[in-house]
C-alpha cells in the first residue's frame, strides 16, 4: 500500500500514519508506484535516522551502541543487492503481510545487519522490509552475539526498528 505525496511521489502505507489499518480511504490504489519518494522525502517521514547505503552492518551496530533508539530506514537499494533475499521476496504473495526472512552467511552483508527480519510484498514489484534490532537471545541469528544483548540489558545500548522499503524492476 502506497501513500501519495502532494509532488507525486509515494512512500510504503506502513511508514505513515493515517488512521486507519489498511487502505486509506479515498486514496487510490496502484499495482507499482510511478515515481518512488526521494530519501529527503523519507527521512523527513519515516524515521529518526536515514542510512544510505554503505557500511550498514557496521553502521546499524554503532546506532546501537549509541542507544538513541527510535526508528532508522536503511536504503532499500542494501537489500534490493541481496539476490538471494530478492530471490526469496519474489515468490511472496502480494498481500503486504510479513514473512520472516532468515539470512544466512551467504547473505553477507544482509546477514551481519539484519539476521532474521521480516518482508512483506506491497506489490508487484515493491517490498517492505522490518527488523526489531535488539541481540535478543530468543531468534537463533542472535545467539553467537548474546553479549551485545548483555550491553543492552545493561543499559550500554538501546533496541531500534529498523525499516526499509522499496521496488525493484528487473
Amino acid at each position: 500500500m502506497w501513500e501519495r505525496l502532494t509532488d507525486g511521489t509515494y512512500i510504503p502505507n506502513v511508514f505513515v500514519k493515517t488512521g486507519h489499518d489498511g487502505f486509506t480511504p479515498g486514496v487510490p490504489r496502484c499495482s507499482t508506484p510511478t515515481t518512488p519518494a526521494s530519501a529527503e522525502v523519507r527521512k523527513a517521514i519515516t524515521a529518526d535516522y536515514f542510512l544510505p547505503n554503505q557500511d550498514v552492518p557496521n553502521s546499524l551496530l554503532n546506532y546501537y551502541f549509541s542507544a538513541a533508539g527510535g526508528t532508522v530506514e536503511v536504503d532499500f537499494a542494501f537489500y534490493a543487492s541481496d539476490p538471494r533475499l530478492m530471490a526469496w521476496a519474489k515468490q511472496l504473495k502480494i498481500d503486504g503481510i510479513g514473512k520472516q526472512y532468515l539470512a544466512t552467511a551467504a547473505d553477507g552483508d544482509v546477514y551481519w545487519a539484519s539476521g532474521a527480519f521480516s518482508v512483506a510484498r506491497t506489490s508487484e514489484h515493491c517490498w517492505a522490509v522490518k527488523d526489531n534490532y535488539d541481540f535478543n537471545p530468543d531468534k537463533p541469528t542472535n545467539i553467537p552475539f548474546i553479549g551485545n544483548w548483555g550491553m543492552q540489558f545493561f543499559g550500554n545500548a538501546k533496541e531500534f526498528t529498523v525499516r526499509s522499503s522499496g521496488c525493484l524492476f528487473d
